[in-house]
């Protein structure tokens, strides 16, 4: 797993002053075991991709060669699992500019495929602990989200559960 690509993505995002950053993410072999025959979650894929697809600034595309009925089941596993998936192969947020023309590849910050090396048995743990590390995701309260104060004393926020500071790549 590329973890530069997780924190260039949100650095960039607050140089850019972008609102939203995009995860591109592949269904079999990635986040659901490889069977075709039944949707299997990858152990702790569940958890990762509910945090990622429920915040406000991340969107998850899901990137799929899977035909229609097995895209429809799975969207009905993602949907039982609350994980929000914004969009099927393809970006509608974001319109061609002067130097970029996303009609014929959609445009993402992250990709995590297996065909890109992503390891589900290991990576999706590696993608949790750089949401910590990055200081997104709380390790002190069952929903990760931090709960963001001041203290009187200092000047920068802190979480109230874990007392992270808060990065700047998360003020909304």
């Amino acid at each position: 797993m590329n973890l530069f690509n997780i924190q260039k993505s949100l650095e960039t995002k607050v140089e850019r002053n972008w609102s939203v950053i995009y995860w591109a993410i592949d269904a079999h072999g990635t986040m659901f075991l490889p069977y075709h025959t039944h949707l299997e979650f990858y152990p702790r894929a569940v958890e990762v991709l509910r945090f990622i697809s429920q915040r406000d600034d991340m969107k998850v595309i899901l990137w799929t060669s899977s035909h229609a009925p097995e895209i429809r089941d799975m969207m009905k596993m993602f949907a039982l699992s609350e994980i929000k998936i914004s969009i099927v192969n393809d970006n509608p947020f974001e319109a061609n500019t002067e130097r970029a023309n996303f009609s014929e590849k959609f445009y993402f910050n992250i990709l995590i495929d297996d065909k890109c090396g992503f390891d589900p048995l290991v990576d999706w743990d590696v993608v949790k602990g750089e949401l910590i590390r990055l200081g997104l995701w709380c390790k002190n309260r069952a929903d990760h989200n931090h709960i963001w104060g001041i203290d009187g004393v200092h000047s920068n926020q802190y979480c109230k559960a874990c007392y992270t500071s808060r990065p700047k790549w998360d003020r909304l």
